[in-house]
């Protein structure tokens, strides 16, 4: 997982694939207790920010994330 998946501007799909987003391009260290993760922050279509662990995200064939 190279450092432009970090970048802004990254395509993110949710989970159930029926929403998208992009990433900021602000990451900062999981908190949860053994994570290697990076949080990435997300915004989303309705503008919503949220940040998923990238432990929890897969990258698809087209280069976005997507949230598992």
């Amino acid at each position: 997982m190279g450092d432009r998946m970090f970048e802004a501007g990254v395509g993110v799909v949710s989970r159930d694939h029926k929403h998208s987003g992009v990433t900021t391009g602000s990451t900062h260290k999981c908190q949860m207790e053994g994570c290697l993760g990076r949080r990435v922050s997300v915004r989303w279509s309705n503008g919503k920010i949220t940040y998923p662990c990238s432990k929890g995200m897969q990258v698809m064939s087209d280069g976005r994330w997507h949230i598992m």
